[in-house]
């Protein structure tokens, strides 16, 4: 793992951080398959694994960090009993910890899958593919920042009791690092201020007052964005003639990434306040749903899921056993029978932007979707068909993923296929308050998605769960506490 950093000259808006996770074929001795005899792009599993370092390692470093972050993982010699996943994440956390760059302190992770008799830490790939609950779970010594997982059927139980369980050896691996860390003692980069974020934050402090932020109280999402948009242009209005160190002119995307983070703690003290929500909804509450099926008539299953005002719309096509998706990777050739393809329009958002190839965000959202109806599927034996599902996202107010499964779920039924149960997927969000408790929200709308602490995706049966993804917005690391609150939160809306 190599890390590298250069300076932003001009502010980004967020931070820049990319993850690179590369597996060669050599490493497994072999030669890439097909007519491209090199690595070229890079594949599904390569962005999966990139993602999981980024969504581990995101967290950690300091708000106000805003220099541009290469991390690049390459994986050039491959032990074949055993998965390169957790081996990735500790080299990406030990590369930062022993450079300049300020990372706050080491993250670790390890993977998890169910035993005869108990759940098995770091098992060997044989083992893995014999189970039938994974999960891979990240961290610090606080407690849990990352989770994926894929599930037959597990209950909140058994899936809290395998992610703590994961926790032990997270900690152990922080400790190996930390004595590393210790013996090398680079010295930290401080992280300025030299966009003059903390001069802007103060005016947002006295410029939010609660009338602003109960304009933002609405149910409409398009109403909601617009009270945003004036109270921001207000906001720019008036502190137009504000002298900033450095500056010949006021940046916009310096005041608007202020402004949020003030709006952020301030929407957050008065929805714990209120007990309610930008919507209206109590904690608990799932927005309005509505399905429809059978709309693509020339298809084989086609099927509509809205959500509050998100909507999804999936059609099914079936295949014979030669249109099955071939697998080339550096742990073993497979051929898979279920594919599901998701697409963010960008039309979803009010948007006018180019149709891009599928970006990482797409694949991850894909790839958790298709995890949460692979459990419900009937075996080949039983149904000798290629499945091939695909989501286009046509309005998004949060939660597409889930609305993803949920439309996928509906199209599997109209196309007649034997599925064992019915699967539905649902969004837990946090809040914090000033004393330091966390809230748990269920079905959580794009506002506060990005407003809040956790972004924890849950898709399952009524009563067990097929698949998890979870990453966190600070520091942290989630107690037990939070899981078990939002897994039976998570269980009611099913």
């Amino acid at each position: 793992a190599t890390v590298n950093r250069e300076e932003s000259s001009e502010f980004p808006g967020f931070f820049p951080l990319s993850v690179d996770y590369r597996e060669q074929f050599a490493a497994a001795g072999k030669i890439p398959g097909g007519y491209m005899k090199r690595e070229g792009k890079p594949s599904e599993r390569e962005v999966l694994q990139g993602r999981i370092i980024d969504r581990s390692i995101r967290p950690i470093f300091p708000t106000n960090f805003f220099d541009k972050i290469q991390l690049i993982v390459t994986v050039y010699s491959l032990d074949k009993d055993y998965m390169p996943t957790a081996l990735a994440l500790n080299a990406a956390s030990l590369a930062l910890s022993i450079s300049d760059i300020p990372f706050l302190e080491p993250v670790s992770g390890c993977e998890v899958c169910n035993g005869k008799e108990k759940w098995i830490i770091n098992p060997t790939h044989s083992e893995l593919s014999q189970s039938e609950s994974k999960l891979f779970v990240s961290g610090n010594i606080d407690g849990i920042n990352m989770v994926e997982c894929i599930s037959s059927g597990i209950n909140n139980n058994e899936a809290t009791s395998a992610i703590f369980s994961a926790h032990e050896t997270i900690k152990s691996n922080i400790d190996w690092q930390k004595k590393i860390i210790d013996q090398v003692k680079k010295e930290k980069i401080m992280s300025e201020d030299k966009f003059s974020i903390n001069i802007w934050q103060e005016k947002a402090e006295s410029f939010i007052c609660n009338d602003k932020i109960s304009s933002i109280f609405v149910n409409d999402k398009s109403e909601r964005i617009e009270s945003y948009s004036k109270i921001l242009k207000q906001f720019v209005e008036e502190n137009a003639q504000t002298e900033i160190p450095d500056s010949e002119k006021i940046n916009e995307s310096i005041v608007k990434y202020s402004f949020d983070v003030v709006l952020k703690k301030k929407l957050t003290n008065e929805m714990i306040s209120r007990k309610s929500r930008v919507d209206g909804r109590n904690f608990g509450t799932v927005r309005d749903i509505e399905t429809e099926t059978s709309l693509l008539p020339a298809n084989h299953g086609s099927a509509v899921f809205n959500r509050g005002q998100t909507q999804v719309l999936v059609s099914l096509t079936l295949g014979s056993a030669n249109d099955k998706q071939r697998i080339d990777g550096i742990m073993e050739e497979s051929d898979d029978p279920f594919m599901l393809h998701y697409n963010f329009l960008p039309l979803s958002v009010g948007e006018a932007r180019p149709l891009r190839p599928p970006s990482r965000r797409d694949i991850g959202h894909g790839n958790l979707a298709s995890n949460a109806i692979r459990g419900i599927l009937p075996k080949e034996n039983k149904f000798p068909y290629t499945i091939r599902l695909v989501a286009d996202v046509l309005e998004s107010d949060g939660s597409t993923s889930m609305a993803t499964v949920c439309a996928s779920t509906m199209s599997l039924l109209d196309a007649g296929v034997p599925v064992s149960d019915m699967v539905a997927g649902i969004a837990m969000g946090m809040i914090q308050s000033k004393d330091g408790k966390f809230y748990v929200l269920t079905d959580i709308a794009a506002f506060e998605d990005e407003f809040g602490l956790m972004d924890l995706k849950i898709a399952g049966t009524n009563e067990k769960i097929t698949a998890i993804q979870m990453d966190i917005k600070y520091k942290g690391g989630l107690p037990r506490y939070v899981f078990e609150t939002a897994f039976e939160q998570s269980k009611k809306a099913r």
